[in-house]
Order: C-alpha cells, then sequence, then structure tokens
C-alpha cells in the first residue's frame, strides 16, 4: 500500500505544478476528464505529461521483519509537438526538476501521528534525470525520471 502512498503524493505535486501552467497531466490507470466531465486523451500533437511510478523490491532492512524499504522511480513523460526544437521540452523538465529537487520529502498528509519524524515519508534520492528526447512521429518524447525512498517501521 505505500506504493500507492507514494504515487498519491508525486501525482499531487506533478498535478499543483501543471495547475500553473494548464498543460493536461495523464495518471497511470487514470481517466482524464475536461471541465465538462468528458473524457479526453492524450493528443496526437499538442504538448502534454505522462506520469507513471515503477516500483522496484519492497525490502526489510532489518532481522525483526519490522522495517520496510520502499524504493523506485518516478517517470514524467514530456510530450511537446516534433519540429519546435529541445528547448520547449527541456524548459518543462527544469520546471518539474524544481518540484521534484534532490533530497526533497513529501510527508503524506493523512498520517496523523503526533510525532512527525514517524509519519509516513518518501524522499527523492536522486536528481532529475533529463536523457536525450526523440522523435515518435509527430512528436517529441523527453521521459525524465528520478529515484524514491520510503522508509517504515
Amino acid at each position: 500500500m505505500s506504493h500507492g502512498i507514494i504515487r498519491k503524493l508525486f501525482n499531487k505535486a506533478l498535478l499543483e505544478y501543471t495547475d500553473t501552467t494548464g498543460m493536461p497531466v495523464f495518471l497511470d490507470n487514470v481517466r482524464s476528464f475536461d471541465q465538462n466531465g468528458v473524457p479526453i486523451e492524450p493528443p496526437s500533437q499538442g504538448e502534454y505529461l505522462k506520469a507513471h511510478l515503477i516500483p522496484a523490491d519492497t525490502y526489510d532492512d532489518s532481522l525483526s521483519g519490522d522495517h520496510r524499504v520502499y524504493t523506485g522511480m518516478y517517470q514524467v513523460t514530456i510530450v511537446t509537438k516534433y519540429g519546435v526544437g529541445a528547448l520547449q521540452s527541456e524548459s518543462i523538465a527544469n520546471a518539474i526538476q524544481n518540484v521534484f529537487r534532490l533530497n526533497r520529502r513529501f510527508v503524506d498528509p493523512a498520517d496523523t501521528n503526533p510525532i512527525e519524524e514517524n509519519r509516513f515519508t518518501v524522499q527523492v534520492t536522486s536528481p532529475v534525470t533529463v536523457p536525450e528526447g526523440r522523435q515518435l512521429g509527430v512528436q517529441w518524447i523527453l521521459p525524465i525520471h528520478f529515484e524514491y525512498r520510503a522508509d517504515t517501521n
């Protein structure tokens, strides 16, 4: 279940960023709707983001079996029009790097533990990687990603 919490925290941060830009976001296994409640699909042209949580194995660092370590990768695929230059997708990547900066911690607001250090927290454990983009038909695809870790007792 903790990967579900991590997905919720990262998606919320990404959606807060896109609220300021108006850019559509498509999340894993979630239908997107316009303002009138009509389902929408990713456009064949134009810019949008696709977000994916890619969990790694969950493991235990203790002999007692009461410690869980959740790690993985969060990928945001930036989709823009092909032929307008890489600068457009790279500027979006820079903005997303600011949202998910190295060592930033995201705390689950639903966790009501009175001791703040004991609340469920996930931390960005790598800088956002911005690889080379590539053409896919009439679109330019730039899949950026970072790694995360959350520990629970």
